[in-house]
Parts: structure tokens; C-alpha cells; sequence
């Protein structure tokens, strides 16, 4: 049987953000990186977010504060290296 969201699996690390209502919409991405920095973050640490890079290259503009660490395990296109170039 064909399961209708993301990350369905019941022994999921992430079952209380795909299926507990504990994720944030993209659209607050940017929010989310300034209440971080303003609770004394130094850095902004994105592991394996390659399937939110459009989001996560919108959320990058302008420039953050602090330094950015996009830990995508070398599995990367050089699509997306491209689109990251800059960020």
C-alpha cells in the first residue's frame, strides 16, 4: 500500500515532524534562521537539505549574519552546486 506522505515509514526518526505537526512551512525558513541567530546561534546548520534548496537559497537572501554549514553528504548533482554557488 502506496503511503500518502513523506517519510512514512512508523520507525521514522522523523515521525514527529512528517506526521506530529512539529516541522515549519518553508515559507518561515528565513524566520527560523533569525530566531536562531537572536538566541545566540553561530552558525546555521543544514543537514541533507538538498530537497528544499529552493527554499533554503530564498531563506539565504540576504545574507545571514553567520556562517552557513550545507552538510549534503557528497551526494550532490552539480546541478545543485551550481544553484548554491554564491550562497
Amino acid at each position: 500500500m502506496a503511503v500518502p506522505w513523506a517519510l512514512g515509514c512508523i520507525y521514522c526518526q522523523n515521525i514527529e515532524i512528517s506526521r506530529g505537526g512539529k516541522g515549519i512551512p518553508a515559507k518561515d525558513l528565513r524566520k527560523t534562521f533569525e530566531m536562531l541567530i537572536d538566541r545566540g546561534a553561530e552558525t546555521i546548520d543544514l543537514v541533507t537539505p538538498s530537497h528544499f534548496l529552493p527554499h533554503v537559497i530564498e531563506a539565504l537572501q540576504p545574507k545571514l549574519p553567520v556562517p552557513v554549514v550545507y552538510n549534503c553528504g557528497g551526494y550532490e548533482t552539480t546541478q545543485t552546486i551550481e544553484m548554491l554557488k554564491g550562497e
